[in-house]
């Protein structure tokens, strides 16, 4: 029994190193799991479920055999593919969930985030991602011809690229007082998240003294990556590659 969790693949249709790192993971990992996570920016834009490529279709047909061996597929979106809607989840065999959720993993209550709500220092980046998920901003952007949403959409990624080389890395980090507000007002003591691409479990201790985990999973640059936990609690960030 394994639960599987990751994130931030940013998957292009120019990018075939990536599909072959998804489709070794799904045959080899995924199948066996009883459940798979995708916290967030599984595409490295989304413009709308009602437009079909190449890459869509692809990953459609990659995650296929894992309806045969019945895993479940839980996806979360992130601020790149925040327009991912539940029609494409279907396709894909996976539910849609929102952001946080709190799941009972093997006996221990964890929250799951994308993890770019934690980086509250960054502040124009937190007013980017109230406007795009202001549902009538969504709304006018679904109306429009897919070759201007394509247009938008490489503007915006053009502009966020040339935003991120002017900051610093501390103010693109998660923060820890609002890490450690989460935890509080959910009341859990474990998270898992991406966003930062900074893999890593880091431990603390929260107000009321109680020991809180928080695991960061990785971006897919290079190699794949994934969390892999199992009912005895164990948690282990593991990366592979194609051979």
């Amino acid at each position: 029994m394994t639960t599987l969790f990751i994130s931030d693949l940013h998957l292009t249709e120019d990018d075939t190193k990536k599909l072959a790192l998804l489709q070794h993971f799904i045959e080899v990992q995924a199948c066996r799991a009883d459940a798979l996570y995708i916290l967030g920016d599984f595409f490295e834009y989304w413009l709308g479920d009602d437009i079909d490529t190449e890459l869509t279709a692809a990953v459609i047909e990659i995650f296929k055999p894992l309806k045969a061996f019945k895993t479940k597929i839980y996806i979360m979106r992130g601020n790149r593919d925040f327009l991912l809607g539940r029609s494409f989840a279907e396709q894909l065999g996976a539910e849609v969930i929102s952001d946080p959720t709190i799941i009972n993993l093997y006996g221990r209550a964890t929250l799951l985030t994308h993890g770019d709500r934690l980086c509250v220092d960054d502040q124009s980046f937190q007013f980017f991602l109230k406007v795009v998920n202001y549902p009538l901003i969504q709304k006018i952007f679904k109306a429009l011809p897919p070759a201007w949403r394509k247009k938008i959409a490489l503007y915006l990624r053009m502009k966020s690229k040339n935003s991120t080389m002017k900051k610093s890395v501390a103010i693109m980090d998660v923060v820890p007082r609002e890490v450690q507000r989460m935890f509080n007002l959910y009341r859990v003591s474990q998270m898992i998240h991406g966003h930062t691409h900074k893999p890593g479990i880091h431990l603390f201790k929260n107000k009321d003294f109680s020991l809180c985990q928080r695991i960061t999973l990785s971006d897919w640059e290079g190699s794949g990556h994934v969390l892999v936990c199992r009912p005895n609690h164990t948690l282990k960030l593991l990366s592979f590659n194609v051979t």
